[in-house]
């Protein structure tokens, strides 16, 4: 992960100020207790919106699970998604080595060991920032994103993710050519 003065100025946008002081902090929360405050907005958000509920709901009944308790469920565990990211964003590096390794490392040795690039390809919210996280502290990489539909959680990801994130015709180009990483 980039140091603090690495990461581009996100000063402009919703989340400058009080709410990016308030993810840091929260980085510091043990990851068991961010977890638990995940789960219960979950299903408070399953409760208070009425949207949710329903777009959740429909989901859920497509794929079979189609009572209440699948759905408080589904939406604690969602929450409990989104409560992790304080940690893998903020975390401390020590605690975040603790909980993230490869269980199948040699594999990871061997497409290292040839040379070309390897491509990760890894679920969305969470999975991706922790896989970069941790091979960061391997070697350097590009990744690629496709930037949020909402603007205004793109100064959120500036802050959070380092520049070289941004999807961009050299990171599509430099795997293809096993070109080094420029930007890291």
């Amino acid at each position: 992960m980039p140091s603090e003065t690495d990461r581009p100025d996100a000063a402009a946008g919703r989340f400058s100020g009080v709410p990016l002081v308030l993810l840091r902090l929260l980085g510091a929360v043990p990851l068991r207790l961010l977890q638990g405050l995940g789960a219960l907005a979950g299903v408070v958000a399953c409760l208070l919106s009425s949207s949710y509920r329903r777009k959740l709901r429909a989901n859920l009944r497509q794929a079979g699970y189609a009572s209440t308790a699948d759905a408080l469920r589904a939406a604690a565990q969602a929450g409990r998604m989104v409560g992790e990211l304080p940690f893998v964003w903020y975390g401390a590096p020590a605690a975040f080595a603790r909980r993230v390794f490869c269980d199948d490392l040699p594999v990871l040795e061997a497409a290292e060991a040839t040379g070309a690039g390897i491509v990760f390809l890894t679920p969305h919210l969470g999975a991706f920032e922790a896989a970069a996280r941790f091979y960061a502290r391997r070697a350097p990489l590009t990744v690629l994103y496709k930037p949020p539909k909402q603007a205004w959680l793109q100064p959120l990801l500036a802050e959070c993710l380092p520049p070289y994130q941004q999807l961009s015709q050299y990171a599509i180009r430099a795997p293809r050519h096993s070109e080094p990483d420029r930007h890291s």
